[in-house]
């Protein structure tokens, strides 16, 4: 959606500089012009949208003080059409305090017409800023344009009050990026239209020589990502600047209001207020990093030709990870990991995250299937053991859950009324624990998701699956028919039983069941009912072999013996064919 617009736009913003106060000046030579121009167009603008520019040549004239290099035909990369003006810049001869200079862009064009039908319109756009000749970058810089419209190939493009800026604010280098509206008419590629309103990206560090560069290599990555372009990323992003730790850093992403809508037939949605953090802070122990991630979402709908989903409350996620060894973890943000082999990002590294759902609802009408729930929530934690073991632990659960319709609803009478109905969930809970992993294998995980490398997370998962031991606790399920319990400790193993382990359900009170049961096998029942009702069914005829408690509950236990005989129930064999019957 923004490449087309993030090119037409570089194609006319392209080459900045600052102003300066000398210290001790010196001559600036021929050939730090080439490369000073190189590094501008190829991986040096405002934006961060596009991964840079190639242009057809360069001419360069010495005039009084100053130097000025014409560049012709920039466009962008693989693509045949450039802008037909030239930008002329103006650069001192001499650069005052031997580092930073001041540049001057003229030509810039505020509408044009491209050799493949593509129009850019410009309002207003003004730049100012400082270039670092020893950082091969800007040190600071202000861009602000009132207007642009890009229109090709049926699709129009409009962004209002664009700005950005990198500039020094209480002791840290900022660079942020803000637009006010951003339009986006699909005219004849297909009906439609994207809107989004106040979108502001910010990036902070800590002051430093070279902490400026460290924002736009990460700016330029991030963009890389987002638009899929990290191979040409590689080639012409600037070299990740050389740090021992990003503790400080922030990045922050906001959307204000309403602040995204998009009527795209049959596909229409709409995103509330939004936000996101990620922070890197120092740990308790000496050379470690702690990384924190926070989003906030305050409402979503989004409609599909089979589907709709409504957040109607705010939810939440946090991510933490603690005890990472802070020279990995500024390798892996800056792309810096290549050539090691599975990075350790520390000794002892912890995980926690945790989501929140709120007042959810999923329609889907082709199936007239309804599901609410007043709330969902999940969350996984991973710690180090003593031992160098690191297990896993997932929980989930649900308030007030509800399936409101579904297919042939009134066809399973009374089955749906008084089984069905009553059966649904009022609130449930899980917690699945998988055990066996070690320290080195979780930390290869880890690294492949910071590295965003998803194709490293399959390879770096256990080799040998039996060693894992996956473990069921603290988790129920309640409704006004019946509540159960359950718990497991199972392990995969080969044979003609593949798993070995104990399994354990508690129930509440049966009666009411058995009596529905009987009422609902009694009268004709279509085949989605006896699918949906097979689990219910279960229950009442595995009675006879569960163990009745004081009040009524049922306890019933199963074990799978280690030798790979026939499962227990129990303690007594159970052949197959009687426990399926």
């Amino acid at each position: 959606m923004f490449k087309s617009l993030a090119g037409a736009l570089l194609g006319a913003l392209v080459l900045w500089g600052g102003l300066p106060r000398p210290a001790q000046a010196r001559d600036l030579e021929l050939l730090e012009v080439y490369e000073l121009v190189a590094a501008m167009v190829s991986r040096q603008n405002p934006f961060f949208l596009f991964p840079g520019l190639h242009f057809e040549h360069v001419t360069v004239n010495g005039d009084g003080g100053e130097y000025h290099v014409v560049i012709n035909g920039l466009g962008l990369p693989g693509s045949s059409a450039t802008v037909p003006e030239p930008a002329t810049l103006r650069l001192p001869r001499t650069v005052p305090d031997g580092d930073l200079i001041e540049v001057t862009v003229e030509g810039l064009p505020t509408s044009t017409i491209m050799p493949e039908g593509q129009s850019l319109k410009l309002i207003a756009p003004e730049f100012s800023g400082v270039w670092s000749i020893k950082n091969r970058g800007f040190d600071s810089f202000e861009l602000s344009v009132d207007s642009i419209r890009f229109q090709g190939a049926g699709i129009s493009y409009t962004a209002k009050g664009l700005t950005s800026t990198l500039q020094r604010e209480k002791g840290k280098h900022v660079l942020s990026f803000d637009v006010e509206r951003f339009v986006a008419e699909y005219g004849k590629s297909f009906t439609g239209t994207e809107r989004a309103k106040s979108l502001n990206i910010e990036l902070s560090f800590p002051e430093a020589s070279d902490s400026g560069q460290v924002l736009v290599a990460l700016a330029y990555r991030l963009s890389g990502l987002l638009f899929r372009e990290t191979e040409i990323q590689q080639k012409l992003a600037p070299d990740p600047p050389e740090v021992s730790t990003m503790d400080g850093l922030q990045i922050s992403i906001d959307f204000a209001g309403e602040s995204w809508a998009q009527t795209v037939p049959p596909s229409e949605g709409t995103l509330g207020r939004t936000s996101l953090l990620f922070s890197v802070e120092p740990d308790e122990e000496a050379d470690q990093s702690r990384l924190r991630i926070d989003a906030t979402l305050a409402s979503l709908t989004q409609t599909l030709d089979r589907m709709r989903v409504d957040v109607r409350e705010p939810s939440t996620l946090v991510l933490a990870l603690a005890g990472m060894d802070s020279q990995v973890l500024a390798d892996l943000l800056l792309d810096r990991y290549e050539g090691f082999d599975a990075p350790a990002l520390g000794q002892e590294v912890s995980l926690m995250l945790d989501v929140e759902v709120g007042d959810t609802s999923v329609a889907v009408p082709q199936l007239e299937l309804d599901f609410t729930a007043k709330r969902l929530s999940g969350g996984l934690q991973s710690v180090p053991q003593s031992d160098g073991g690191q297990n896993f632990e997932m929980t989930g659960a649900g308030e007030q859950l509800n399936v409101a319709n579904w297919l042939n609803k009134d066809a399973l009478e009374p089955f749906a009324s008084m089984i069905l109905t009553p059966a649904m969930p009022q609130e449930a809970a899980i917690t699945l624990g998988l055990e066996g992993l070690s320290a080195e294998e979780v930390q290869g995980l880890l690294t492949a998701v910071l590295s965003l490398d998803f194709g490293d997370i399959g390879r770096a998962l256990p080799k040998d699956i039996a060693s894992l031991t996956l473990v069921l606790k603290d988790s129920f399920y309640t409704s006004r028919l019946l509540q159960m319990e359950f718990s497991s400790r199972l392990k995969l193993r080969q044979g003609r039983i593949p798993v070995e382990g104990t399994m354990t359900m508690l129930t509440g009170p049966l009666a009411p069941l058995q009596i529905g049961m009987q009422q609902s096998i009694g009268t004709p029942v279509p085949a989605v009912s006896q699918a949906m009702s097979a689990g219910l069914l279960g229950l009442t005829l595995l009675q006879t072999f569960a163990v009745r408690e004081d009040g009524g509950q049922l306890r019933f236990e199963m074990e799978f013996p280690e030798t790979g005989g026939l499962p227990l129930v129990n303690g007594r064999p159970l052949p197959f064919q009687q426990f399926l019957r």
